[in-house]
């Protein structure tokens, strides 16, 4: 490994991570797709500017957990199950996710509210012409095609449809 081909790729670690956060593996295919394209053969540098940038806690999954959680529920609500099944897909790993759920940030969602947020939004748009029942349906396959729970939806629905 030269300190060209390091610097080169920190250099662009670095620009990446000044826009915007990244996980560790969604920054490994970054950092290798320029490799490949410089035409940098060595793939123990990737591996030692991740480990560097893990060390300095430019790269940290678990905050990346956090902040995605925080604006996932701020700006388009879902259930638990879809935000894990999203922050798998960007590559957090399934033992970081039991981490982040196990934490006191975790632990502490309640998918409810969000929930009940989305139904009293939706219930709106419905046709007033819709019967109590199909409009259950349909607020259940839509908290549904959101994550959340058996258990949140029909709680919900209950609240929101059957008040008394």
């Amino acid at each position: 490994m030269t300190s060209q081909e390091y610097s080169k790729l920190m250099n662009y670690a670095l620009r990446l991570l000044s826009k915007r956060s990244y996980t560790k593996q969604g920054l490994t295919e970054k950092l290798e797709k320029r490799a490949h394209k410089t035409k940098i053969q060595n793939k123990g540098v990737i591996i030692e500017i991740l480990e560097r940038l893990t060390e300095l806690k430019y790269i940290n999954d678990l905050d990346f957990c956090e902040r995605f959680f925080e604006e996932r529920c701020r700006l388009r609500p879902r259930g638990k199950y879809l935000l894990s099944q999203e922050l798998r897909k960007k590559g957090i790993p399934k033992e970081t996710l039991e981490e982040f759920w196990g934490s006191e940030r975790g632990r502490a969602f309640d998918e409810n509210p969000l929930a009940q947020k989305l139904v009293v939004a939706r219930l709106n748009r419905l046709d007033a012409e819709l019967s109590t029942y199909e409009k259950r349906e349909k607020l259940y396959r839509f908290l549904a095609s959101r994550g959340f729970s058996v258990g949140t939806i029909r709680d919900v629905l209950d609240k929101t449809l059957n008040p008394y």
